[in-house]
């Protein structure tokens, strides 16, 4: 079995041969966990190659470039690719970088739309608007849990929603439930 990095010399092959070859720009990249030099090289050689924005931009948000974050999904989404993780991240951006909430909101629920199966959007906001309405925020995130039930947040904010609603028992154990997933 071999990791990512192990796969390096490979993609430098490829590129020996072919310098502008954007999969394998992206793939380095994304194998060698580090800067954004080939993610910018892999999208001037293939402007409309949707991943190389996304992992870069999900790399700067990690990295704390809120800005540049926001600069690649917008980027992405203005030039019509309607990916779930570009507006998965936007989501996080607006949260972190402007407090956007009905821009957090928006692009979650876009994000859900595209890809159904990920619990991260819905979770986003059901932390957004959920805890307003306890018992609907509750039925989203047991469908989380069962999709995901090893998502730390899903669980903690079913067990907020049961302390909302004074089920202090049910409570402990969903918090139970959480420590073991």
């Amino acid at each position: 079995r071999s990791t990512h990095a192990e796969e390096v010399p490979c993609y430098d092959a490829a590129l020996a041969l072919r310098p502008r070859f954007a999969l394998a720009l992206y793939s380095r990249a994304w194998a060698r966990k580090s800067g954004d030099a080939d993610f910018d090289a892999a999208i001037l050689a293939e402007p409309g190659f949707a991943e190389p924005y996304i992992f870069r931009g999900s790399n700067r948000l990690v990295k704390g470039d809120s800005a540049g974050a926001k600069a690649d999904f917008d980027a992405l989404i203005a030039m019509g690719v309607h990916l779930a993780p570009a507006y998965n991240g936007r989501a996080g951006v607006r949260l972190k970088l402007d407090k956007d909430w009905d821009g957090v909101i928006a692009d979650a629920t876009e994000a859900i739309r595209l890809d159904p199966s990920n619990t991260d959007p819905r979770v986003l906001r059901v932390a957004i608007t959920g805890l307003t309405d306890p018992r609907g925020a509750m039925e989203e995130l047991e469908g989380c849990v069962r999709v995901d039930p090893k998502n730390p947040d899903a669980w903690f904010l079913l067990t907020r929603c049961h302390l909302l609603l004074g089920a202090l028992e049910t409570a402990r154990s969903v918090g139970d439930k959480a420590f073991a997933a």
